[in-house]
């Protein structure tokens, strides 16, 4: 038979074969028979919405759990990763000790027609100033405890005039010769570190903070501003000028801060030694004050404060005699009076404008027999009285150029005193060089009423150049 036939039968019987199986017929030796019909399959089954709805929501379950493991593992790393950092901080923070700072030189000019306003003042010549040299050491061993020193370098006391009653006054010397040095007989000049505020904290959060050591009392803006490159007018207020309220104090103050949306609420409370004339007490009553403010934070700035202390102060003197008993030391007081101070201050912010203005009355009621002397009118005593301070600041910053207007009224009551009643109006610029260079300058002209006649002139130009570090 032909090759090619034979195959081409063969693919015919395997085609038939395949479909006599499909069929259900089978193949016996003996011939073709019937086969037992295969077992039907199941029909698929019909699903319905209901249940595609159930098994994905199944599946979104599985997601769901599957996601919150490896989100409960991913957080355990970053917790475990969070933990290690602020360890590592913590540990940076024993050894950490910041300083930093500012410094300030300048120009500046007394001018007054009175002889002896002219005499009281350092000089009425044209000065060279070296001004402030602020150092700060701020410690911070653990992430919720401070410590930080402000001291201010000075050569200070060289040079100082001393009026000291009638008679010449008296300027000191505080030249000496420095056996020490290589030469044997070098000139120095002793300077001197004044210590602006020495305090510890301890806080919580923003909402509490408790500062204890020899704290900025904190009342108004000025003072708590106080540094020279945050300060906009190099004037200070006559209430400072003349401690109608007090600089610093030593005591604990307790500080902080509430928000709630664009408003923050600010507390001070603290009780002092108050007044003294140096760091003993003589009295067993404290002094006590405080501050609140409320501020709005937006386009415009806006913060209202508002500051009260009450405190008493008593002075005396000691002397050693010799007496029938022996040695003996008599204590005599020599004055005494209680005081209270209430101030208000408004602060805004307005694009480049800023204002700022402070207000300040001040009761002191002598002790009978025990008045408070004036240092520099021998023989007069300080009277009761109210004491009334107000000064109101604008400048406008146009990138870097500022000018400023500030004007300034006072009456003590004294009628014993330099400075008794008058008023200050004074106009300035701020150049800012930098981020930390500025040029500040100001002109003021006051007039007022003193022991020494009245309408009295004094008028004083002065410029510093500020560094900050």
């Amino acid at each position: 038979m032909d090759l090619n036939l034979k195959i081409r039968c063969r693919r015919s019987c395997a085609s038939l074969w395949l479909a006599c199986v499909a069929a259900g017929f089978t193949f016996g030796t003996c011939g073709l028979a019937f086969a037992e019909p295969a077992a039907a399959l199941p029909a698929p089954p019909v699903v319905g919405q209901a249940d595609l709805r159930a098994d994905l929501e199944a599946l979104k379950r599985t997601v769901a759990d599957q996601a919150a493991i490896i989100d409960a593992s991913m957080a355990s790393q970053v917790e475990e990763q969070v933990g290690d950092l602020k360890q590592g901080e913590a540990e940076q923070h024993q050894s950490a000790v910041n300083i930093y700072g500012f410094m300030d030189m300048g120009l500046q000019r007394y001018i007054t027609d009175n002889r002896l306003v002219k005499g009281l003042v350092a000089s009425s010549e044209t000065t060279f100033i070296s001004g402030n040299s602020n150092l700060y050491f701020d410690a911070r061993p653990r992430p919720n405890w401070r410590a930080l020193l402000e001291t201010r370098f000075s050569l200070h006391p060289n040079g100082n005039t001393i009026v000291g009653g009638l008679g010449p006054a008296t300027k000191q010397d505080a030249s000496i010769i420095d056996f020490t040095s290589a030469s044997g007989r070098n000139i120095i000049r002793l300077g001197s570190v004044i210590i602006e505020r020495a305090v510890m904290e301890w806080q919580l959060d923003s909402r509490l903070v408790v500062q204890a050591g020899y704290f900025l009392t904190p009342w108004g803006i000025w003072n708590i501003d106080h540094g020279t490159p945050t300060l906009i007018s190099l004037i200070m207020p006559s209430f400072l000028l003349n401690e109608a309220i007090l600089r610093q104090q030593t005591g604990v103050n307790v500080y902080g801060h509430l928000t709630n949306n664009d408003w923050t609420f600010g507390y001070y409370a603290y009780v002092s030694n108050g007044r003294t004339t140096g760091q003993a007490d003589y009295t067993d009553g404290k002094a006590v004050g405080g501050r609140l403010t409320l501020a709005r934070f937006g386009t415009v700035t806006t913060t209202l404060g508002t500051s009260l202390f009450r405190g008493s102060t008593e002075n005396e003197k000691r002397t050693l005699r010799l007496g029938a008993g022996g040695l003996d030391i008599d204590i005599q007081p020599t004055y005494a009076f209680s005081e209270s101070s209430i101030g208000a201050d408004l602060s805004v912010d307005w694009k480049g404008l800023r204002v700022r203005t402070e207000g300040v009355a001040r009761s002191v009621e002598q002790k009978r027999g025990q008045f408070s002397p004036v240092a520099i009118n021998p023989g007069a005593t300080e009277p009761n009285r109210t004491e009334l301070y107000v000064y109101g600041l604008a400048a406008y910053r146009w990138q870097w150029f500022e000018p400023l207007l500030y004007a300034e009224y006072i009456n003590t009551h004294k009628r014993t005193d330099l400075i008794d009643k008058g008023y200050g109006l004074s106009a300035g610029a701020n150049i800012y060089l930098s981020q930390v260079s500025q040029i500040r300058m100001q002109y003021v002209r006051t007039s007022f009423d003193s022991v020494y006649g009245k309408n009295v002139n004094l008028d004083l130009y002065m410029s510093r150049y500020v560094v900050s570090f």
